[in-house]
């Protein structure tokens, strides 16, 4: 009984130091989940900053040099069609 005495003890000790580690391991990961989890937040508000000021550089498709120019085809198009309907009647099915 008293070998197994010192034999428990020696693993109680054991024990205790490796709960101690694991302990350790568990507030380490700890720190670890708080730095990611701020990096990721980070990221977040860097990825929204990128975001709004991309969104802000954009120009309006409407205010292009290459919409005036559909634009401006566009009533050249409708003006020349208008004139070929006054110029045709319905049963040419050129219209």
């Amino acid at each position: 009984l008293p070998n197994e005495t010192q034999a428990l003890i020696g693993q109680l000790a054991g024990l205790r130091e490796e709960q101690k580690a694991r302990i350790s391991e568990i507030g380490r990961l700890n720190d670890q989940i708080t730095a990611n989890n701020k990096f990721i937040a980070d990221l977040s508000k860097s990825n929204q900053q990128q975001t709004d000021e991309f969104i802000a550089q954009m120009t309006d498709p409407k205010s292009t040099a290459a919409y005036a120019e559909l634009v401006k085809r566009r009533a050249e198009l409708d003006s020349e069609k208008q004139a070929l309907l006054t110029q045709y009647r319905p049963k040419h099915p050129e219209v």
